[in-house]
């Protein structure tokens, strides 16, 4: 199933709400936003179901907002997200990034921004995840460090962090191996 938001407003006060995208065993989904603004507790994307089941799941978030407390991508099965254009993705709590060895799960900086909101947010990519930076940039909107833990593979236009408030203790600790041809900006 295809769900396609492009304007309004979808949300949820409970952190105990979900998203799915590629649900059922062998199922194909896909989650695209080219406007409004989302708002839930989790977005499941190839994360659901048996592990190696053949199920897809790609999101995409090209304009708007989406707002999630957890982002899980291809933990059970074969998923992606791209984040680009003037999307923006805001998260409180941790993105992982594939998970199982029958799996595999990808994240996409391709512009747009990812902002944690809080010292919570991280992401934490697994042995079967790939994280790539082409043009997206990453922002501390939380009242302290976050994490990202995982590695980067660096494309065209590559990565651009920084904390929203300069001058402050909200800082992003990289902790993962950098690689590719594309350029790593740190504002201060």
């Amino acid at each position: 199933g295809v769900m396609n938001v492009t304007s309004g407003t979808i949300s949820s006060s409970s952190t105990t709400s979900f998203i799915t995208v590629g649900f059922k065993d062998g199922s194909k989904g896909s989650y695209l936003q080219s406007g409004g603004d989302v708002s839930v507790g989790t977005m499941l994307v190839a994360s659901s179901g048996a592990l190696g089941a053949g199920t897809t799941g790609t999101a995409s978030v090209s304009a708007g907002t989406l707002s999630l407390t957890n982002l899980q991508v291809g933990n059970t099965n074969n998923g992606s997200i791209t984040l680009s254009g003037a999307g923006i993705l805001n998260l409180s709590g941790t993105a992982t990034v594939g998970s199982s060895a029958t799996s595999s799960g990808t994240l996409n900086l391709n512009g747009g921004t990812l902002n944690f909101t809080t010292t919570a947010a991280a992401i934490t990519r697994n042995a079967t995840g790939i994280v790539n930076a082409a043009g997206g940039s990453i922002n501390n909107q939380s009242s302290g460090s976050v994490s990202l833990n995982t590695a980067m593979v660096l494309g065209t236009g590559g990565l651009t962090v920084a904390p929203s408030v300069q001058n402050s203790n909200r800082w992003v600790s990289l902790n993962g191996n950098l690689s590719g041809t594309g350029g790593l900006t740190l504002n201060a």
